[in-house]
């Protein structure tokens, strides 16, 4: 939710020049309230975004959402978005990350997110928003299922932070796990490199 020097609000992404300035050929995401907390962008230069805003309907809670959009920023027509809702205090649904396995497989991670009937930490989505019902990712060794953050490698192994930030989980692209380990008195991150 970036504002002017006035405090007036001007958008919530921008794409900047190397000089700092804003790129005027970038329409930027305007969504007054809305926060972006993860961007990713794909080898053809669409950009996968995810955000939270209050809830549009007055209610106590948390709009979550992860959208797509061209790399001049306008809205992709086909892709749909998705919107996870929180209750009142925030805790028990949340998008935590995004990346990529390629243009078309999108992977959403977090806590408790639910897409039709299915509730899950991690999708795997395709560039229309098609799930792909066959990827679910079960984590291991983890008492608290929020997903804190994900690396992906150019194979398409993921890589899982979640529970209290020292619960590791590797899985190979098809979401099969290959790894978990706990690191006690540990606070990690997972990066692709």
């Amino acid at each position: 939710s970036f504002t002017d020097p006035t405090g007036q609000y001007l958008a919530s992404l921008f794409r900047l020049m190397p000089n700092g300035a804003i790129d005027p050929s970038f329409k930027p995401l305007v969504k007054e309230s809305y926060t972006v907390t993860s961007i990713s962008v794909l080898p053809n230069q669409k950009i996968f975004a995810s955000g939270f805003s209050p809830k549009q309907d007055g209610t106590p809670g948390i709009a979550y959402n992860a959208l797509l959009v061209s790399k001049d920023g306008l809205p992709e027509p086909n892709f749909p978005g998705f919107s996870f809702l929180s209750d009142a205090s925030g805790t028990t649904i949340s998008v935590a990350d995004l990346d990529f396995q390629s243009n078309n497989e999108l992977i959403i991670a977090g806590t408790n997110l639910q897409i039709g009937s299915r509730t899950q930490n991690i999708y795997r989505v395709d560039s229309l928003g098609k799930v792909d019902t066959t990827f679910n990712p079960a984590l291991t060794g983890v008492s608290n299922f929020k997903v804190r953050n994900i690396g992906i490698l150019t194979n398409g192994t993921i890589g899982v932070l979640a529970g209290d930030e020292n619960n590791v989980n590797i899985f190979d692209r098809n979401g099969n796990r290959i790894f978990a380990q706990y690191l006690p008195n540990s606070q990690c991150i997972i990066h692709p490199s």
